[in-house]
């Protein structure tokens, strides 16, 4: 009788510590880091000030991420036509 105890015992804290010895799931972690890091890239964090003598305002933060965003909206349309430039093929006759 003991040794059944024993046998269930042992059984079951194999099956309980099993998974301390699994290794992480690397395929997993990147996945999570590379939404992390699009999910930061995408939002724009600016200060807030509220004292007596405030740098930052909400109206000056919700300026500066209208030309940031702008900004980046130009840049991307340049890149986008010295793309098309660059892999268009012209013929003259």
């Amino acid at each position: 009788m003991k040794k059944h105890h024993l046998a269930a015992i042992t059984t079951l804290s194999l099956v309980v510590a099993m998974p301390a010895f699994a290794g992480p799931n690397w395929d997993v972690i990147r996945a999570s880091e590379q939404h992390a890091s699009q999910e930061h890239d995408s939002q724009i964090i600016l200060p807030l000030d509220h004292g007596p003598r405030a740098l930052s305002t909400p109206w000056i933060n919700k300026q500066e991420k209208f030309e940031m965003v702008s900004r980046e909206q130009k840049a991307q349309s340049v890149r986008v036509a010295a793309h098309a430039a660059k892999h268009t093929k012209t013929r003259t006759q």
